[in-house]
């Protein structure tokens, strides 16, 4: 019986490329914190003329939205909040006891927008918590949790959202305002 013997041989090449060198180059940047600010941008809550004898009512703001411009540039991620609040209503009178009280005063938080100027957008965005406040204390209505609302967002809350109760008994006639204050706060 004769036997048939196969060789297999398998040859291999390989091919490096020669390396002449390479050179590294470090790069940095300082980076500074800024700010958490906020500013009143646009108009005034204006509720109108009322007349005392169609009896007690809440009135609703009418006219343009009003714009809060609340800028993150930290850099630290820490989060914020904004409180909104109010004093009540004096008479142009200047009689201290002819007022119309901030208790009556809400901000409907439902109908709120965020505009992103340039910041974090999507869930990484703050939120407004769509609820009714009430004024006379202040009141946390839109917020940005820790590593979120880094950066330039314009807050706008329509004219309508602002509400004021009116009660007959215990109103003066006379021009009212009140000064409404918007404070933006570190953590969320």
């Amino acid at each position: 019986m004769k036997q048939l013997h196969v060789g297999i041989a398998f040859a291999s090449t390989a091919i490096f490329a020669a390396s002449a060198g390479a050179a590294t180059v470090p790069a940095t940047v300082g980076i500074t914190a800024g700010q958490l600010a906020i500013a009143h941008v646009g108009s005034t809550i204006d509720f109108g003329t009322y007349n005392l004898s169609n009896g007690t009512t809440t009135l609703y703001a009418s006219g343009t939205n009003i714009v809060l411009n609340v800028e993150d540039s930290r850099g630290s991620g820490a989060g914020w909040h904004v409180d909104i609040s109010s004093d009540d209503f004096a008479n142009a009178d200047g009689v201290a006891t002819h007022i119309i009280s901030a208790s009556g005063f809400k901000m409907d938080a439902s109908g709120v927008s965020i505009i992103v100027n340039d910041g974090q957008s999507g869930a990484d965005a703050p939120v407004a918590d769509g609820l009714l406040h009430t004024l006379d204390s202040p009141s946390s209505f839109i917020s940005a949790d820790v590593n979120k609302g880094m950066g330039d967002y314009d807050i706008s809350i329509p004219a309508g959202n602002w509400q004021l109760y009116v009660p007959t008994a215990s109103t003066f006639s006379g021009t009212h305002t009140a000064t409404v204050t918007a404070t933006v706060v570190t953590a969320p």
